[in-house]
């Protein structure tokens, strides 16, 4: 089960008001799609020395619960080529989708869900880097925002939409849309005030 996604958490309660101020919101990117991500030009560009990408999935690589996207399978092998470590932390339980990737990928499943802190320490520790030589690339504020507590830098994606069209899979997205739109606009508010 996705527990980010199904109900409610004290957790993610406490997320929905940790994310006013403006230290929690913070983002070092924004992307239309992981595709687009280019850490080089990103270390080049912020005098970063980014080694390592903890990586969301659902509406981040793939759609909600479905397969990673072959173009996003090319562009994580891109990334390792260049020398980058990665590790993927889904709240969601590990399975085959994630068996055609490449093995220095790191799987992380079975973590206290984000946005808790101590699933972000584990990525760290499994990275073996240190949060400023990370970079959490997530679409969600509200689970994969969590990281920037961390110290770790985040890079907000613009989320794949679902094509699966359930009623209660629509409600529940537009309650998850809502508070996604409104976390990206304080943040983007937050940019230039």
């Amino acid at each position: 089960m996705d527990k980010s996604r199904e109900g409610i958490t004290l957790e993610k309660i406490y997320q929905l008001f940790r994310l006013f101020p403006p230290k929690n919101t913070k983002t070092l990117a924004r992307i239309n799609t992981f595709s687009e991500l280019d850490l080089v030009e990103i270390n080049k560009g912020k005098s970063l020395n980014i080694k390592g990408i903890i990586l969301d999935v659902d509406d981040c690589i793939a759609e909600d619960h479905k397969e990673i996207l072959q173009k996003n399978i090319d562009h994580i092998n891109k990334l390792l080529s260049q020398g980058f470590k990665i590790a993927i932390y889904s709240n969601m339980e590990k399975t085959s989708r994630y068996d055609s990737l490449d093995k220095r990928i790191i799987i992380l499943t079975n973590l206290p869900e984000k946005p808790s802190l101590k699933g972000f320490k584990t990525a760290l520790k499994a990275l073996d880097l240190n949060a400023n030589e990370t970079v959490m690339v997530g679409d969600n504020y509200m689970t994969d925002g969590g990281a920037i507590r961390e110290g770790i830098h985040f890079i907000k994606v613009k989320p794949i939409k679902s094509k699966y069209q359930g009623f209660p899979y629509r409600q529940k997205m537009a309650i998850n849309g809502f508070l996604r739109s409104f976390y990206n606009g304080l943040s983007r508010f937050y940019e230039i005030w």
